[in-house]
């Protein structure tokens, strides 16, 4: 695809979002437990830091239950929106998420991050897969800082290839809510439309005609993964 991140949905969830808004899901909601944890090593992390205005600062007390209470505050006030980072259409992703009526929408770096119209709560960055049984060097600040846990997952993940929009409700304004809808510029977040290699051939002029109903000009595309050249 050539695009910075691409958003994988069935039909029903693309007419939803037709409507203006982005479902992002509470932390607490995602299938792995181990999503918004730091890695399995804590019992012999011996220091854990955050950054106070441009500098480190370490956190005092026991560890063990500092990053249990860390990780329970900071996860209720985070709501998630996962895109699939690939130079490349993903056969996985198609499969997993939208196979045979689905879409990908496609959108670059730049889009994304002024689609949310200058929303200060939400960061945008690539996840990074670790393996959680190793034990941080003492130096890296980085992988013990308290703000960063929900953009970790373990290597086994490694394939979603994930950039995450993360919105901390830092005022409690969604007080433990299972997910939020969060209005999103569909004009300056599509760059275009892919439409599955597994779908029927008619589900490119649905999409075409129900974008237009929405006065939205956007190429749709007909993935040809599966095309023999």
């Amino acid at each position: 695809m050539g695009y910075y991140a691409s958003l994988y949905m069935d039909l029903s969830k693309f007419i939803n979002l037709l409507g203006g808004d982005l479902y992002f899901n509470s932390i607490f909601n995602f299938e792995d437990n181990f999503e918004g944890r730091v890695p399995n090593n804590r019992d012999k992390i011996e220091d854990i830091y955050r950054k106070t205005n441009g500098k480190w600062e370490k956190i005092d007390g026991d560890n063990k239950k500092n990053l249990e209470t860390i990780e329970f505050n900071q996860g209720k006030h985070q709501y998630i929106l996962c895109f699939h980072c690939n130079e490349y259409e993903s056969s996985f992703m198609w499969k997993l998420y939208a196979e045979n009526k689905g879409i990908a929408i496609c959108t670059t770096k730049q889009r994304l991050e002024k689609c949310f119209d200058g929303r200060k709560d939400i960061i945008i960055e690539p996840v990074k897969y670790v393996d959680y049984d190793k034990i941080p060097k003492e130096d890296d600040k980085e992988s013990k800082e308290i703000s960063n846990f929900a953009l970790y997952k373990r290597k086994s993940f490694e394939a979603e290839k994930e950039v995450r929009c993360i919105l901390t409700d830092i005022n409690n304004s969604y007080p433990e809510k299972k997910g939020i809808l969060v209005p999103v510029k569909l004009e300056v977040l599509i760059d275009r439309i892919y439409v599955s290699p597994y779908a029927p051939r008619y589900l490119r002029n649905d999409i075409e005609r129900i974008v237009k109903l929405h006065g939205l000009k956007i190429d749709v595309i007909s993935s040809k993964l599966n095309e023999l050249s």
